[in-house]
């Protein structure tokens, strides 16, 4: 069990003075436990949005597109302004390709009916 193995490596160096390679390897034995515990209890919704985050890490356009956009376009209440921000956005970013084909598409029509 993920958990206990975790538990096992905190008892292994609990009070013991480590190299800094042996802290190193235990530090990363312990992350990949916790990391492997946490995957087990991930819900679909949350499997979903790692994969979306996972699909903007590899598409680095996108994300200077979706940072740029919630940094210009959402801070304005006014609809037709932050249209014209998203707009002048893809323009220059273009739309993401992480995004969903129809999420693609979405932010095409939404920009261009307003």
């Amino acid at each position: 069990m993920a958990e206990q193995s975790g538990r096992s490596i905190l008892a292994d160096v609990k009070g013991k003075r480590l190299a800094v390679e042996e802290l190193a390897e235990q530090a990363v034995a312990l992350a990949a436990d916790l990391l492997t515990a946490a995957q087990a209890q991930q819900t679909e919704t949350e499997k979903r949005q790692a994969a979306k985050i996972g699909g903007m890490m590899g598409d680095p356009m996108g994300k200077v597109m979706t940072m740029a956009l919630s940094d210009q376009a959402f801070r304005s209440h006014d609809p037709s302004r932050i249209n014209d921000q998203i707009r002048h956005l893809i323009e220059g970013y273009g739309v993401p390709s992480y995004f969903a084909d129809w999420e693609q598409v979405a932010l095409e029509l939404g920009t261009r009916i307003g």
